[in-house]
């Protein structure tokens, strides 16, 4: 059989595709307008060409779900997905006999990049980094699916999972054996540099750290004064966008602007400013002096420093109240959403993305620091950051 009688016998719908519901369906509007009968007819002939001539045997079902897959992936090659109900949690909740390896992660550029392994996770003790990509989980291959990835990297406590890892500037595939524990989330804390640097480490923005932060700012303020403060973003892979916000009010004079999101619909457009009243999440958050609208602040970041972190280091110094001092950070500023499609589907989609009061881009470019850090390690970061932060109360 010829190659011209091979395509022709494979023209006719096997499915039960008719002219008349795609004539229907063209008449849907978006706000690019109608959809385009000829194109749609084609994406009909398509669906029963590979329903009735493809090698194996494919259902109606598989064809359209993987049809929207790949309309999701295809647009929006960064953060669209498509999700079964088990990957629909933002964040899987936790049980006692369910461990994961504690990465955060994101598609970018075709891969599933990492953002940060989470401090003290077996992630971060396997020597996994920021912007390492994710190439197989127990040697399959991860692709874009991030939730999948979530999914696949969860397990019964103890039991071990093979990673297959690509670094920046290491040749090949390092395959990494990890031990799946319980992740813990971890508080901010603070402590002192010396005799006048307060150190406060944040790992992540959730819904009650702004009045952690506050408690634990006040508690050290009461047992010793300080008169200058580092904040530790590194490897603060973000989290609840108002959550920073609320952070970013405890040192900004009141309605300073923290950040700005913008998307097509009118739902995704605010403007955020410093409140901490608004923006403070649960529990109660004591007064703090009038200093800590005041005093010299370093931010110290890394490249795995996103999101809200870098939310919260860009306000602090377009408002001239910080220095960044570190590595230029991750750069994500997209804002995702979760919207179901169909009883047992749901897409995520970007709709929308943060600028911050500069209005600087940030996406995929990062943050850039006023001052370097040469060594990598933790110490000199930090080092480096509290000097920075004494030079500026002296310069003051």
């Amino acid at each position: 059989m010829t190659r011209r009688r091979l395509i022709a016998s494979a023209a006719p719908v096997a499915f039960a595709f008719a002219l008349a519901p795609v004539a229907a369906i063209a008449q849907i509007q978006t706000q690019a307008g109608p959809l385009p009968p000829e194109t749609l007819r084609a994406f009909v002939d398509t669906v029963g060409t590979l329903g009735r001539s493809y090698v194996k045997p494919v259902s109606a079902e598989e064809l359209l779900q993987a049809a929207i897959r790949g309309m999701v992936r295809e647009i929006d090659p960064e953060g669209g997905d498509v999700l079964i109900p088990s990957e629909m949690e933002a964040t899987p909740s936790a049980t006692n006999t369910i461990g994961g390896v504690g990465l955060e992660m994101v598609a970018r550029d075709g891969v599933v990049m990492v953002v940060a392994p989470l401090p003290g996770s077996p992630a971060q003790a396997a020597g996994i980094h920021p912007k390492d990509v994710l190439v197989s989980i127990d040697s399959v291959a991860v692709g874009t699916r991030t939730a999948w990835a979530v999914k696949a990297l969860r397990g019964p406590l103890g039991s071990t999972v093979e990673v297959g890892i690509r670094s920046i500037g290491v040749e090949g595939v390092r395959t990494l054996r990890i031990e799946r524990g319980r992740i813990q989330p971890r508080s901010a804390e603070v402590s002192i540099a010396g005799d006048d640097v307060a150190v406060l480490r944040v790992p992540a923005f959730s819904g009650n750290t702004t009045a952690t932060i506050a408690t634990a700012l006040s508690a050290q303020w009461q047992r010793r004064p300080f008169r200058a403060m580092v904040i530790d973003l590194r490897h603060n892979a973000g989290g609840l966008l108002e959550a920073s916000v609320g952070v970013a009010s405890l040192f900004l004079p009141p309605n300073a602007m923290v950040a700005e999101t913008e998307g097509r619909l009118a739902s995704v457009n605010n403007v955020y400013l410093a409140d901490v009243t608004r923006y403070g999440g649960t529990g109660p958050i004591p007064d703090l002096p009038a200093a800590f609208r005041e005093m010299p602040i370093v931010v110290l970041v890394d490249e795995g420093t996103a999101s809200g972190a870098e939310i919260l280091a860009s306000a602090l110094r377009d408002n001239r109240r910080a220095r960044i001092v570190g590595h230029t950070t991750f750069g994500r500023a997209s804002i995702q959403t979760i919207q179901r499609v169909g009883p047992d589907l749901a897409i995520r989609f970007t709709a929308a993305q943060w600028y911050p009061p500069s209005r600087r881009n940030v996406d995929k470019v990062g943050v850039s620091p006023d001052v370097v850090t040469r060594g990598k390690d933790e110490k000199s970061e930090m080092d480096a950051a509290v000097a920075e932060a004494r030079r500026m109360l002296v310069a003051k």
